[in-house]
């Protein structure tokens, strides 16, 4: 995939869009239903625009349907409410668990196959016919901030590890407002405690006129030890994925 950085000049060209998805809203008892956009949660109340004539409802919660409040509490949580998520570990001198810049084709192998963070369904002797990249992937508990990876790796001109990219959470176009978009947003505040204030962001992901093979970055987290994280939103076989990705430039 080639790739593009967002700078806050580049996001001053996009308009901001809303994160609000049109949906059959339905009353406690299922008798009752109507199309709107989700406004606001609150603790006691819910307050959608009807798609129809645009008028603002406010609902309590326990009138709505038990389908309406799990879909909010999975795509709009409340802080209490979001899953716990583990921070990655991260021996010295190195950018993720075990493994540092520069490291070569044949150490990164050893290093994925020694850590209990990683795994691989193919033997070693398939690597040099498949290729290394997707080979690997994140193991159950060792998600990378609640995100299942896929593992692809950038080498330099002496072979060495350039960047390394995290690929998960494929979703379908159709859904990417209520799917891929919250996610996003769940992941950035879970990184931002970890690495602090992104130098660079964006009010949402951009994934609007993606090629194929492309990833947008959006957001840039230095590295204490060097380097950036970046997150952003790549198109593989016409779906969204969530990529992740370290690289050893100072973005």
């Amino acid at each position: 995939m080639h790739c593009r950085i967002l700078t806050i000049a580049l996001l001053a060209l996009f308009p901001y869009l809303s994160t609000a998805q049109t949906r059959l809203w339905k009353n406690a008892n299922a008798t009752r239903s109507f199309q709107g956009e989700l406004v606001k949660r609150e603790a006691d109340k819910i307050t959608i625009k009807m798609t129809q004539g645009g008028r603002m409802v406010v609902i309590k919660p326990d009138q709505l349907h038990i389908d309406d409040i799990e879909w909010i509490k999975k795509n709009h949580p409340f802080e209490h409410e979001r899953p716990e998520v583990t921070i990655p570990e991260v021996a010295a001198g190195c950018f993720y668990d075990t493994l540092s810049f520069g490291d070569d084709r044949a150490t990164v192998i050893k290093k994925l196959k020694a850590s209990s963070r990683f795994q691989s369904e193919l033997d070693e002797t398939f690597f040099a016919r498949t290729g290394l990249n997707g080979t690997f992937h994140t193991t159950k508990g060792n998600e990378f901030f609640g995100m299942q990876s896929s593992l692809y790796y950038g080498w330099n001109d002496n072979n060495g590890l350039e960047f390394l990219s995290l690929y998960g959470h494929e979703t379908p176009a159709a859904q990417a407002e209520a799917r891929l978009v919250p996610t996003f947003h769940a992941m950035t505040a879970n990184i931002s405690k970890y690495f602090g204030k992104p130098e660079n962001s964006s009010p949402k992901p951009q994934y609007d006129g993606l090629a194929e093979d492309e990833i947008i970055f959006t957001h840039v987290w230095p590295m204490k030890a060097g380097g950036s994280l970046l997150l952003g939103v790549g198109k593989q076989e016409d779906k969204y994925v969530i990529v992740a990705r370290f690289t050893n430039i100072s973005e």
